[in-house]
């Protein structure tokens, strides 16, 4: 996993890291909130720490900012992928207590990686996907799923 650089909000407690497996695709974003100034980046969030950690893989930009946005509100510590590989990836490194998957990847499609994950992640799976058919819906919650939801939805639904 290669870091391509980092922002903050407006009150410097949220840093951005872009990243990417390889160098090919540097669009994912992995969200931390951290305690103290720009200098001082050790210690996660306590609030966060109590909420636990989300990983939300989606291709769209707007819905894991969106999402984001909301989760880190309630104060949880947020963690985003833009495709299957690098969720895969973040979810066995950093051991999120909620998933949120999207079926509709670019790469690996969102019941194979809800398979995958099953082998070994424990915590609940929520599916957030435009898939609305009921075969579609059967088949992930037979694959794992804890939950699922369609887009559009409200974030009412998702807290």
């Amino acid at each position: 996993m290669k870091q391509h650089g980092t922002k903050e909000d407006d009150n410097g407690s949220i840093i951005r890291e872009r990243f990417s497996v390889n160098d090919n695709n540097p669009t994912s974003f992995r969200d931390v909130r951290y305690v103290g100034s720009n200098n001082d980046r050790l210690l996660p969030d306590s609030k966060s720490i109590q909420r636990g950690k989300v990983l939300i893989v989606d291709d769209e930009e707007d819905i894991l900012e969106f999402i984001s946005y909301n989760l880190e509100k309630e104060g949880f510590a947020v963690y985003t992928a833009a495709n299957g590989k690098e969720g895969l990836i973040i979810a066995a490194t950093h051991h999120p207590s909620l998933i949120i998957l999207d079926l509709g990847l670019p790469d690996i499609d969102g019941q194979e990686i809800l398979k995958k994950i099953r082998e070994w992640y424990t915590n609940p799976v929520i599916v957030l996907s435009v898939r609305s058919s009921e075969d579609d819906i059967i088949k992930a919650l037979d694959h794992g799923a804890n939950d699922y939801l369609t887009k559009p939805f409200r974030s009412g639904e998702l807290l």
